[in-house]
């Protein structure tokens, strides 16, 4: 038993002494360099889901650093004028922008030490130019076209598939900025991205928006369904077929939230039905402008909607005068036993109440936004018990509609009880109470929107 124990306590002895120890590749330690690679190392926690896809992203940025395409600083300004922030997101994005197109890249080893695990990445830089050039002539050959589309629908006079095709050929040479070269008949050359944004920029700077004024005040809280009309037309009178565009309207005033969508006919003319406004300042500010989205498809990167929308976008601004809305009474009162005209009590009831709400009286029926007719009558009631009192009923109908086109606005029949000495006395009661009825009636049914 002891012989046994001792050969194996030598065994482990043996063992420790001449079995290797384990340790991670010296890729880990010192970076490999390898004049016929782009190489990337990753590593992510074995504690993360995805350590393996983490690992692979960061040796993928890792290359793609090394092989970012340099714009050369000659081009590289007059980018930055042209296209905006586009230089800039591009730059900053490029990294992860190359290693998607990175289809090549290779796994050449991978380990875990310590919880942590390694990748280790590489790409021939052989295969990696000549992937890049086939690229570069396909992007060329596909903005080319699709610049010739763009410039045929511009002839054509269809500005708007003519700018949409402008917006996919600048998405197409994003990845390649100052590296494609166009010549010009005056023997100039150019970068294709700025001939493009140049192409986009005159196209949309053309644009001339005429709007047809309402030249009538509108009054507030009313639906008047206003017409407001625009028209497109070309800055220098050139031919253009100006259908089919969108454009938004909206008030500068954040008091009143009102946005339509408008676009385009066959004769360049939009339409805007102002429907309705609910504010009471006398001038407001409407601007008509083009919806710079709506020019998108949904294929269309970040860089180039950041472009263009910081290009001066043609709008229209203009001022609508909003006046206090008119009211106007037309009231006819039959009552036994009663004068209303030495006595006028519905009258000046409805004026204060409208005027609380607003609105204003006015002199003629012909000036006025609204008619408010009443009709009213009495009728006689009985004794009441043994006080010697007596009562008396009035019925009214009352009729709100607009003087314009005679729409009916608001329509009710009240019927109140009135309770006094004499006929007299108890009619004028129930004109009190009718009165009273009127003026809680009214705000509610402008509040309802029944206007």
């Amino acid at each position: 038993m002891s012989i046994n124990k001792g050969k194996l306590f030598l065994l482990y002895i043996l063992l420790i002494i001449f079995l290797p120890v384990y340790s991670v590749p010296d890729w880990v330690k010192n970076r490999p360099i390898d004049e016929l690679y782009f190489i990337g190392i990753g590593q992510a926690s074995t504690k993360d889901q995805n350590y393996c896809e983490r690992a692979k992203e960061q040796a993928f940025h890792e290359i793609a650093t090394q092989i970012e395409v340099k714009v050369n600083y000659s081009a590289k300004s007059f980018i930055t004028e042209n296209l905006g922030k586009i230089y800039d997101n591009y730059s900053s994005e490029t990294n992860l922008a190359s290693s998607v197109d990175l289809k090549d890249i290779e796994i050449y080893d991978s380990c875990i030490k310590n919880k942590v695990y390694y990748v280790y990445c590489r790409i021939l830089k052989n295969q990696y130019y000549e992937n890049r050039k086939l690229c570069l002539s396909k992007a060329q050959k596909q903005c080319f076209d699709l610049l010739k589309t763009a410039q045929t629908e511009m002839n054509n006079g269809n500005l708007l598939f003519s700018i949409q095709n402008y917006i996919k050929s600048l998405d197409v040479v994003i990845p390649f900025l100052g590296e494609i070269e166009v010549k010009h008949s005056d023997g100039q050359n150019s970068f294709i991205e700025n001939d493009i944004a140049n192409e986009i920029f005159n196209s949309l700077s053309s644009i001339d928006i005429i709007v047809l004024p309402i030249r009538d005040s509108i009054p507030a809280g009313l639906v008047i369904n206003k017409k407001l009309s625009f028209s497109i037309r070309n800055k220098k009178n050139v031919k253009q077929n100006y259908s089919n565009l969108p454009y938004s309207l909206y008030f500068l005033n954040d008091t009143i939230s009102m946005t339509k969508y408008v676009r385009t006919n066959e004769n360049g003319t939009g339409e805007c039905v102002i429907s309705k406004l609910d504010n009471f300042q006398p001038f407001q500010d409407l601007e008509i402008k083009l919806t710079v989205d709506s020019l998108f498809l949904p294929s269309n990167s970040n860089q180039v909607r950041t472009f263009i929308k910081s290009i001066p976008i043609p709008s229209k601004r203009i001022s609508l005068y909003i006046r206090r809305p008119k009211f106007f009474i037309n009231i006819s009162e039959k009552y036994e036993n009663y004068q209303s005209e030495s006595d006028p009590i519905l009258r000046p009831t409805l004026i204060e109440t409208f005027y609380k709400e607003g609105y204003r009286a006015a002199n003629k029926n012909s000036e006025c936004d609204i008619i408010v007719n009443l009709s009213s009558r009495s009728r006689a009631g009985s004794s009441v018990g043994s006080t010697g009192m007596v009562s008396a009923f009035v019925d009214l109908d009352f009729w709100i509609y607009y003087e314009k086109d005679k729409r009916e606005i608001y329509r009710e029949q009240f019927s109140q009880k009135g309770v006094g000495r004499n006929q007299a006395a108890a009619t004028r009661k129930a004109i009190l109470n009718i009165s009273e009825e009127i003026r809680n009636k009214i705000p509610i049914i402008i509040q309802t929107k029944q206007f």
